[in-house]
C-alpha cells in the first residue's frame, strides 16, 4: 500500500486513514492485493471537515469496485466504523443525519442551495484530540441534560432544513 499526497503535511505512512482503510479491506476480503493511493488535498487539515474520513471512505469504495465488489455497503460501513465515526457517513454519502458514534443514520432533507463560506484559521486541531479534551472537560461526557440539548438542536435543524428557511437553518 503506497500513499502519496499533494500536501506534504499529510502523513503518507501507516498512520494515514486511507492506508488503514486499504489494510482493513485486504484483511476482511483476504485478497492478496495492493494499492497506490494518491490524495488530492483540497480542504484544510484539522478543520473538522472529515478530510481523512472521506479519504478512508473513498479508499474502501474504490478498492471494493476495483476488486469486483466483494463487500456489501453495510460491510464497508462496518469496516469504516473501525476507522472513525465519520467514515461510515462518508461511505454512504448524500444528506443524512447521524446520531451516536456515526452509525445511526436518519433521513433528512437536502439543504437548500446557498453559497456556503467556511473560513479556517491557521491552527487546526486533530479530531481525536478534540474529543479527548471534550471528554476531560465534561464528565460524564454526555449526560442526559447534554443529550437532550443536542437532540433538541438536531431536531430544530432537521425541521429548518425541511422548510428551507435560511435564517432558521443558521440560527
Amino acid at each position: 500500500i503506497i500513499i502519496t499526497c499533494t500536501n506534504p503535511n499529510v502523513p503518507t505512512d501507516s498512520s494515514n486513514l486511507a492506508f488503514k482503510a486499504a489494510k482493513r479491506f485486504f484483511e476482511k476480503t483476504k485478497i492478496q492485493g495492493g494499492a497506490n493511493i494518491h490524495i488530492e488535498k483540497r480542504i484544510p487539515m484539522a478543520a473538522g471537515m472529515a478530510g481523512g474520513s472521506s479519504d478512508g471512505a473513498a479508499t474502501l469504495r474504490a478498492l471494493n469496485r476495483l476488486y469486483n465488489n466483494p463487500l456489501s455497503e453495510t460491510e464497508l460501513e462496518e469496516i469504516g466504523s473501525t476507522l472513525g465515526a465519520d467514515v461510515p457517513f462518508c461511505i454512504r454519502g448524500g444528506t443524512e443525519g447521524v446520531t451516536g458514534i456515526g452509525f445511526n443514520f436518519l433521513k433528512v432533507c437536502k439543504p437548500p442551495k446557498f453559497i456556503y463560506l467556511i473560513a479556517c484559521g491557521e491552527e487546526g486541531i486533530s479530531t481525536p484530540l478534540m474529543y479527548k479534551e471534550y471528554d476531560l472537560k465534561y464528565s460524564p461526557p454526555l449526560n442526559d441534560h447534554n443529550f437532550d440539548f443536542f437532540q433538541g438542536r438536531s431536531e430544530k435543524l432537521r425541521r429548518a432544513l425541511e422548510k428551507g428557511v435560511k435564517e432558521e437553518i443558521f440560527s
